[in-house]
């Protein structure tokens, strides 16, 4: 992709003494993702960077593999193995 100008940022909020949220850029190969680190659950930051680094993964992986179309359906699949 040409042409995209992107960035990502989280915010700590009003209520929370530190963030929990992940995302992730990827430019080049169409790809951003934001998982909520769920302030208050425990370990919600090491869970929201788990998800963010388990999707990055799989898809870093498997894109080569998968037309355009395919890819959409495919990142379905990263996302609920993220939540295993």
């Amino acid at each position: 992709m040409t042409g995209i100008q992107c960035a990502g940022a989280t915010d700590v909020g009003c209520v929370r003494e530190g963030n929990e949220d992940s995302f992730l850029i990827l430019p080049d190969q169409g790809l951003f993702a934001i998982a909520d680190g769920m302030g208050g659950c425990q370990a919600g930051e090491v869970a929201s960077a788990l998800a963010i680094e388990e999707i990055s993964a799989w898809f870093t992986q498997h894109r080569p593999f998968l037309s355009e179309i395919e890819g959409v359906r495919a990142l379905r699949g990263a996302v609920v193995q993220a939540g295993d």
